[in-house]
């Protein structure tokens, strides 16, 4: 089973570390797989691509599922970065 993490509607550096430990205690508190919930993110910055890519890399290397919700505003920011959000989380274009 899969334990969820719903992100707050502001996410930056200001909250990256928070973020980061959150995504932490729950990979760490159970042996399911991860889902984000992103729909509620208004703004976000760099950081939090850099935290949803550690935590799909880290789901991976575990054998655990991954999975993402995203919203406009996390949409938007990742394909200003290169990104495109999927259900399972960031891509790079081929």
């Amino acid at each position: 089973m899969s334990a969820t993490l719903c992100l707050p509607p502001r996410c930056t550096l200001v909250q990256a570390e928070g973020i980061a430990a959150e995504c932490r205690n729950t990979l760490s508190a159970g042996d399911g797989g991860l889902l984000i919930d992103a729909s509620c993110v208004e703004e976000a910055d760099v950081t939090l691509l850099q935290i949803l890519m550690a935590a799909r890399q880290s789901c991976e290397a575990a054998g655990r599922d991954f999975a993402l919700t995203s919203s406009p505003a996390l949409a938007t920011l990742a394909a200003r970065a290169g990104f495109s959000v999927t259900a399972t989380g960031l891509t790079t274009p081929v």
